[in-house]
């Protein structure tokens, strides 16, 4: 999502959400991969809806998030326009491949668990990541490095 104002509201919306949704909540030993599932639910929608906004051409500015509050200090030019470049990549790409990718690579889930908390086969979710990171490979250590 980045680190922007949709931040707050999407941590807000997720645990407003399980708080009244946890009288359905059957198993409390499975709370974190219930409250995942919430979180990544909200979190899809939040990703339409900026993409949405964005064709519309409405609070463009509102969308983008600032990389300077995330790259480190200490990275160098040419890490910080290597980030810029692949979070740009990541920008473009559809709500689902962008899930499936950042909870595969960022988060570290394995496909089984993207799956129950996307509601997406195992085979839909194998195929998301591929797909996102065919999408970044040009990006990515010019097409040619590893991931």
């Amino acid at each position: 999502m980045g680190r922007d104002a949709d931040t707050d509201d999407l941590v807000q919306e997720t645990f407003a959400r399980a708080f009244v949704s946890l009288h359905r909540l059957k198993e409390p030993q499975a709370f974190a991969g219930w409250l995942r599932a919430i979180l990544v639910r909200v979190a899809s929608v939040t990703l339409r809806r900026r993409r949405v906004f964005a064709r519309l051409g409405f609070g463009r500015r509102a969308l983008e998030v600032d990389l300077d509050t995330i790259v480190s200090r200490s990275a160098s030019p040419e890490e910080s326009l290597e980030l810029r470049r692949v979070y740009a990549a990541v920008e473009k790409l559809p709500a689902d491949l962008r899930l499936a990718l950042v909870l595969r690579r960022v988060d570290e889930l394995s496909l089984e668990e993207i799956a129950e908390v996307t509601g997406a086969s195992i085979a839909t979710v194998k195929r998301r990541v591929a797909r996102a990171e065919q999408a970044l490979e040009p990006v990515v250590d010019g097409g040619g490095g590893e991931r």
